[in-house]
């Protein structure tokens, strides 16, 4: 038979402590780790915020979006590349000595 769920959800104190202390141990960890490896963090991209009254917004809007469209295509384009290396690599069989 199937083991019963329980009536309600209380949990003992020390159950409670325990469970708190092997979080803070976890968090502290996670820390640890960040610290040691901040490249493997993810860094959010602003979008350069630009006054109103600045004399040449309009242009510098444009060639803020035109990086990033040339970025996107190059990301496109490298992967296509390496879809094309993949397929030459499997269609071309492998020379045994």
């Amino acid at each position: 038979m199937a083991r019963s769920k329980p009536r309600n959800k209380r949990q003992t104190l020390s159950k409670k402590h325990s469970i708190e202390k092997k979080i803070g141990r976890h968090n502290q960890k996670m820390r640890r780790l960040a610290k040691k490896f901040p490249e493997a963090r993810k860094k959010l991209k602003k979008e350069p915020g630009v006054p109103h009254l600045y004399p040449f917004k309009e242009e510098l809007i444009h060639k803020y979006e035109n990086a990033l469209k040339k970025k996107q295509e190059d990301k496109i384009a490298a992967r296509d590349a390496r879809k094309n290396q993949v397929k030459t690599a499997e269609s071309t069989p492998n020379e045994t000595k």
